[in-house]
């Protein structure tokens, strides 16, 4: 099984991170979604067609991008309640791990893949093993647990400093799978949860959640 949600023993490493993302900063099954578009425009940030100024996730959306950390999906579009794959979690992954180490996810090789070369570089970087993040999960829709695992392992701990000191999550004990890893980011104000502070670990995160995110966990947005 998987170190997460599943991924080996009693830690899953894939397992989901809570609610709808809107007011507290923040995600299926069916058919996975189509693969984004193989390198981020940065002109793009402004001119998605889906996401309305007005949004709470318009200035995330349109950092993430900005920073080639997000692509949009083609055709100008974002789509902002998309789900993300297990794929495009790693492939965040690497993003954020080549930044901080000023490297470039190199692409994927001729007839693989579009994520395996990003799938490789967090292998060749130690952030997870094959055994623990399995090529046969990439399509499979990724729950909040899985996300916040494999991305909290490509930015290191002196970026994810706590700023609040008595954290609480009402559907998640610290000790349990998981807890250590979701407390950590409470703390550090990555993310607060949905509006009543819950976790909703194994449920699935949406793109508009994980701009969020991203741009707290590369310092490219405040904290909560």
């Amino acid at each position: 099984g998987w170190l997460l949600s599943g991924w080996r023993g009693a830690h899953p490493f894939f397992g989901g991170v809570g609610g709808g993302g809107p007011p507290r900063g923040g995600g299926g099954g069916g058919a996975p979604p189509p693969p984004p578009d193989p390198e981020p425009d940065p002109g793009q940030a402004a001119s998605f067609t889906d996401v309305p100024a007005s949004a709470w996730y318009a200035e995330y959306a349109g950092t993430a991008a900005s920073a080639g950390l997000m692509n949009g999906t083609g055709s100008n579009r974002f789509s902002p309640s998309q789900t993300l794959s297990v794929a495009e979690v790693v492939t965040l992954a690497a993003r954020l791990c080549a930044g901080e180490a000023g490297e470039t996810v190199p692409a994927s090789g001729p007839g693989q893949p579009w994520y395996r070369g990003a799938y490789d570089y967090c292998v060749d970087s130690g952030l997870f093993t094959a055994a623990e993040v399995p090529l046969s999960a990439m399509n499979s829709p990724a729950t909040r647990f899985q996300m916040v695992d494999i991305l909290d392992r490509a930015v290191p701990d002196s970026e994810k400093a706590a700023i609040h000191s008595d954290v609480t999550v009402p559907d998640l004990a610290q000790s349990a799978p998981y807890g250590g890893v979701v407390y950590r980011w409470y703390r550090a104000g990555i993310t607060q949860g949905d509006q009543n502070g819950n976790f909703n670990g194994s449920s699935h995160i949406t793109r508009a959640e994980t701009a969020a995110i991203l741009c707290r966990l590369a310092g490219l947005a405040e904290r909560v």
